[in-house]
């Protein structure tokens, strides 16, 4: 991604996604998740990989507060985004600050 192409994205705070509870409320939120979204990693993957972006760039700044005291549900939640950057069109990038 060029660094101009950051106003173009949609972007994620991790200071909104310190819990499991936290992020699926933000990412519900910010991108549009429908209201069948079940709250559960599994649902999770299903719409974050069926999503319908208008951008193909989000930047989830102040990654390293992500999860930051769940090690296991930060592992799914890093798994499950790097699987879809492999085979969605769209591109999750981390930034540790912003």
């Amino acid at each position: 991604m060029i660094v101009s192409d950051i106003n173009n994205a949609i972007h994620i705070d991790g200071t909104k996604c310190m819990t499991k509870e936290e992020l699926f409320d933000t990412f519900f939120s910010i991108l549009n998740f429908p209201d069948y979204f079940g709250y559960n990693w599994d649902s999770f993957e299903e719409i974050i990989n069926d999503l319908n972006l208008d951008k193909d760039n989000i930047i989830l700044f102040n990654a390293q507060l992500i999860l930051q005291e769940d090690e296991e549900g930060f592992e799914i939640f890093s798994n499950i985004l790097h699987q879809t950057n492999s085979e969605q069109s769209y591109t999750f990038h981390y930034l540790a600050a912003y």
